[in-house]
């Protein structure tokens, strides 16, 4: 059976903030920046798909199939356009 594209989220942080540097060879200097991302949580992503006409067939915790829970660190759902 194949399974349809798999959406991963994180599910307990909803911003992530992270540093990056990187060297620009041609130009011989290197920049260094900041980010921060939003990361929707589990509730964000289901009401998304769901006003976009899918319907939420299974939310595992990780790609074994686990449940999600306290100490997951990402969520894939899978769901069907309806």
């Amino acid at each position: 059976m194949r399974l349809p594209s798999l959406v991963t989220i994180f599910t307990r942080l909803t911003l992530s903030l992270g540093k990056s540097n990187v060297k620009l060879i041609i130009v011989h200097c290197s920049v260094k920046r900041t980010s921060v991302k939003h990361i929707p949580t589990l509730s964000q992503v289901k009401d998304w798909l769901e006003a976009e006409g899918f319907a939420i067939r299974s939310v595992y915790g990780d790609y074994r199939g686990r449940p999600v829970g306290e100490y997951t660190n990402r969520a894939i759902i899978w769901a069907e356009k309806i």
